[in-house]
């Protein structure tokens, strides 16, 4: 259990460095209190712990024993206003709530809003200390949303000359789903592979196009991990996973839901 959200922790490490970049430009700080806006849950003994991890998560630590006879730990937490979903299983927790929840030793609260845009990395070699290769993108539709994504060497100060890259990620919501990408900077991105991981909880979708080209559909999981372009319907986290060689340049992702956005394909 440890090891694993060791690994998570190092394929975080793409959105720490962009928020950490977004501290050192606006000052927000990475890790801001829940009271800060909710001061009523300062004085309250079992939300006063609960913190916002960057501008997508939020925490709701455990800090109380395990019960010996359920074998779980019994958890209340605060979901504020919106919509927010399990980070790690994609469960749909409508906001402005208290909850009670039973959590297993491998299970932990936290949560991302709707139009969560989370970049991950290394999702095929969780032993790289390096700069990623390939590049892991978990969105959480329901609300259109754009996220900067910054990159740079991450040892030089070439940054200060402007060899840095800032992706913008512009996802928009409605009948379809797309998600735009465009990038400034002059520093060459080493990202070979991008896998979109979207939450979708409705059905599959119809169809998928990037940059125009609609991706090959895998009915089964292997099919789809042995290939190096395409989409698969994963229904058991009810999320569509997408993926594709960078395409180094800007570019559309595009997620049919609406027949009549077939015509003509």
């Amino acid at each position: 259990i440890a090891a694993d959200y060791l690994r998570l922790r190092h394929r975080l490490i793409p959105y720490l460095y962009t928020e950490a970049y977004n501290y050192s430009r606006a000052g927000t700080p990475l890790i801001q209190p829940f009271f800060y806006n909710y001061m009523w849950v300062y004085d309250d003994d079992l939300y006063k712990n609960q913190y916002y991890f960057g501008s997508q998560l939020l925490v709701c630590p455990i800090l109380d024993k395990k019960d010996p006879t359920m074998n779980r730990t019994i958890h209340r937490f605060f979901i504020p206003d919106g919509i927010w979903y399990d980070f790690r299983t994609g469960k749909k927790f409508p906001g402005n709530k208290k909850y009670v929840s039973f959590f297993k030793e491998e299970d932990y609260p936290v949560f991302a809003h709707a139009g969560s845009i989370i970049p991950l990395s290394n999702r095929s070699d969780y032993n790289n200390t390096g700069l990623p290769v390939d590049l892991e993108i978990q969105i959480f539709p329901g609300v259109s949303n754009t996220y900067t994504l910054y990159e740079d060497d991450g040892c030089t100060n070439e940054y200060k000359n402007g060899v840095y890259k800032k992706t913008s990620i512009h996802m928009q919501t409605g009948n379809n789903i797309s998600i735009d990408f465009a990038s400034e900077g002059s520093y060459t991105s080493p990202v070979e592979q991008i896998v979109l991981d979207v939450i979708y909880p409705k059905n599959a979708p119809l169809a998928v196009l990037c940059d125009k080209k609609i991706l090959p559909h895998y009915l089964y999981q292997k099919k789809y991990e042995e290939a190096s372009c395409g989409w698969y319907y994963n229904l058991g986290t009810k999320s569509i996973e997408i993926k594709y060689p960078n395409p180094n340049k800007e570019y559309q992702v595009e997620i049919l839901t609406n027949p009549t956005d077939m015509i003509g394909m």
